[in-house]
């Protein structure tokens, strides 16, 4: 009875610990040659997350956590605006469907890589197994580093990776489970039977 008990947590701690690593997978994108921090492909989509390539361009990210919508303006003028769940983004006040929706991924906004050369009518390459990309010509004319990491709602101000931890601790814990369970049945072994 106790080894099938220690079974059966082991199982519902390595599922457990595998749901938790979800679907996303590293992507790379490069902006004029110069990496994007943290993409990732998911669900057959290619996303990024908001604030950084905003930043690497100078703009000036808000986020408003009341309504769950980023925001990235330039010299007092507002480049785009985009809402977690909704797949339209509003750039430069008009409206433009997306491919899919921005997602929230540990309290970071990513939006979908396509968005971003609609904002300075850039050019986008995506590789054909849609985890890599590369945008051309995008520039905010006339805009000088403005950026800022005053942002409600992400209070540490910087990108998090903590995905990127899930998969080592995933394993972690199903190999804990699995020491338990070992020193369980060695012990069961061990044990005098009546």
């Amino acid at each position: 009875m106790q080894i099938a008990r220690s079974a059966v947590c082991f199982a519902i701690l390595c599922a457990a610990a595998l749901a938790t690593t979800g679907t996303a997978r590293a992507g790379s994108v490069t902006i004029d040659g110069v990496p994007v921090s943290g993409a990732i492909a998911r669900d057959g989509h290619l996303l990024v997350p908001f604030r950084a390539p905003m930043q690497q361009l100078g703009a000036t990210v808000r986020w408003s956590d009341a309504d769950k919508t980023g925001i990235a303006s330039a010299a007092g003028h507002e480049l785009v605006r985009t809402a977690i769940g909704v797949p339209t983004a509003y750039i430069d006040g008009n409206a433009k469907q997306l491919d899919t929706a921005p997602v929230l991924i540990d309290h970071l906004e990513y939006v979908p890589v396509e968005m971003l050369p609609e904002i300075s009518h850039a050019e986008l390459s995506v590789s054909a197994d849609g985890n890599s990309a590369a945008i051309t010509g995008f520039d905010l004319a006339g805009v000088n580093a403005v950026g800022s990491d005053a942002v409600s709602g992400d209070p540490q101000g910087q990108i998090l990776y903590l995905w990127l931890w899930l998969l080592p601790i995933s394993a972690a814990v199903c190999f804990a489970a699995y020491m338990v369970l070992t020193a369980q049945l060695q012990l069961d072994h061990t044990r005098p039977r009546k």
